[in-house]
């Protein structure tokens, strides 16, 4: 009897190769194109689907597979939409000494091979003085029409000129960032509005992430801008506020991301995390008045923030703010702050939804100077996320910690809470489980704490240590990783144990935190 043939790779249909594709490396999969024409023709696209990064180390390998110095174009040439060049990624450019081409040969090739492909949409340039002349960024930028999303490294004003000459009529969002670099020390530039008047009617998103941005109100608007990102904003000087110029230049704004204050003077301003004297707060409440006098007399955003990040609730109340904030994410809760101004500035935003880090065990207890009492009396708050520390659950254990929730729910008009790690965060889709199924619980993870696994093994009276009455929680969320999600909602009649509480099984406890939007707390809401 004849052997049954053996099934070669190529036999296997193209739609399962493209599969097996998505869990190849790119090395890999690179290598594997390079064996037929068969297997280069079916996956060398997957190659270009995402971002290529490009360097001075493999700058000439990558012609040579685009065919860019052939007499026949490449069919491949529509097909690279994403290029990053010079940006640190791996071992590319950890020693710069070790090198397959120069620098200064690596823009007059990429130059090439923008010319040669008209569909690019997003480009991120780093090392940009040691590589680009300004006139390699004028015609980098030009040989990309379109052009969708920009990300500029060690951007400096000498190419500020080369920047306002684009046209690109559909650049939406513009990235700068400033790499530490003892050949350049601190290159950035604090104001790059000047440089982007062309796209003050396209541009949605910019992000700031440099050593410090000063914007100045005197700069025409952005009206199409809805996000904002930045690492440190400063003052334009000490006589103002740090949201006059934002209302100024972004009067559409829907996302504010800025974590550190700081003066005029380039001194971080203060947050709470060390203790504040009389004078520190006279000075927070001076800063904050010019706010809202400022705002009186020129308007704010009248349609609110969907979302504000700020480091601590100091920060908040020096913004000033006056207008409602859907979502609020504090990045620490400071242990030095005064309830009053916590009150005027959850207050004065009219917050709906709170994302907090908390590291510190006292913050739960009510009757600490710490506690988080100021937030659960927000009157307008309805959904908390609380995000804490592993090292906090061995310090106290479960029972105790849900104890205190539900005395800082008494009385709160809180509905709803998640309970999570502050080094994960919920996937926004539900998992692949059958309704009525629960996560299987692992083994205990490394350096996970043993009660907390003991937890999860727990049934539904864990959610018993947090029912406090009068109380307006409806629903109940715990998230660690990697047990999943476990979700407890509260209904109008009791089961059978005599309990208003019922646990959701894994799919119906993903869809009931995606409904609440438990699961946007991040600048993608």
């Amino acid at each position: 009897m004849p052997l049954t043939r053996r099934r070669r790779l190529l036999d296997i249909n193209t739609d399962i190769l493209f599969y097996i594709s998505q869990y190849l490396s790119r090395h890999d999969l690179s290598t594997l194109t390079k064996t037929c024409r068969t297997l280069h023709d079916a996956l060398v696209y997957t190659l270009l689907r995402e971002c290529v990064r490009l360097s001075n180390a493999n700058m000439r390998s990558f012609c040579e597979f685009m065919h860019l110095r052939g007499e026949h174009p490449s069919p491949l040439r529509p097909y690279l939409r994403d290029v990053a060049l010079g940006v640190p990624d791996g071992k590319v450019l950890r020693n710069p000494l070790i090198t397959h081409m120069k620098w200064y040969e690596v823009a007059e090739t990429f130059i090439t091979l923008l010319r040669c492909a008209p569909n690019i949409i997003s480009l991120s340039l780093g090392l940009i003085p040691w590589i680009f002349s300004p006139e390699h960024l004028r015609l980098a930028l030009a040989l990309a029409p379109r052009l969708e999303h920009l990300t500029l490294h060690n951007f400096t004003t000498e190419y500020g000129e080369a920047l306002a000459a684009a046209t690109n009529p559909h650049l939406r969002t513009v990235h700068f960032r400033n790499l530490p670099s003892r050949t350049w020390g601190n290159v950035g530039f604090q104001n790059p509005l000047p440089f982007l008047r062309n796209f003050s009617s396209t541009i949605t998103s910019l992000g700031l992430f440099t050593n410090g941005s000063k914007l100045d109100s005197r700069t025409p608007p952005f009206p199409a801008m809805r996000k904002l990102d930045t690492f440190r904003l400063h003052r334009a000087d000490d006589s103002t506020c740090w949201v006059a110029p934002l209302i100024h230049l972004f009067p559409n704004l829907e996302h504010l991301h800025i974590p550190v204050l700081a003066t005029a003077s380039e001194v971080i301003a203060f947050d709470g995390t060390l203790p504040l004297t009389d004078v520190s707060i006279e000075a927070v409440s001076g800063w904050r008045a010019r706010a809202r006098t400022w705002q009186a007399q020129h308007g704010t955003w009248t349609g609110g923030l969907r979302y504000l990040n700020v480091r601590t609730m100091l920060s908040l109340y020096q913004l000033g703010l006056v207008c409602e904030v859907a979502w609020l994410d504090v990045r620490q809760w400071a242990p030095y702050i005064p309830a009053r101004l916590i009150d005027t500035a959850l207050s004065d935003i009219r917050v709906r939804k709170l994302r907090l880090d908390v590291q510190l065990e006292d913050a739960f207890n009510t009757a600490s100077p710490v506690s988080l009492s100021p937030v659960f009396n927000a009157r307008t708050l309805t959904h908390l996320i609380i995000a804490v520390p592993r090292k906090l659950l061995t310090s106290m254990t479960m029972d105790t910690l849900l104890s205190h929730l539900g005395a800082l729910l008494r009385h709160s008009s809180v509905t709803h809470i998640l309970l999570g790690d502050s080094s994960q965060t919920p996937p926004t889709y539900p998992p692949s489980l059958e309704t009525g199924q629960r996560k299987p619980l692992p083994q205990r993870a490394p350096d996970f704490p043993l009660e907390l696994t003991a937890v999860y093994a727990r049934e539904s009276d864990l959610i018993e240590g947090l029912v406090c009455d009068p109380s307006a929680l409806l629903g109940f969320f715990l998230y660690f990783e990697p047990y999943g999600l476990r979700a407890w909602t509260r209904g109008q009649t009791s089961d059978t144990n005599g309990s208003l509480w019922e646990e959701l099984d894994q799919r119906r406890a993903y869809e009931a935190a995606h409904a609440e939007g438990m699961l946007h707390h991040n600048d993608t809401y």
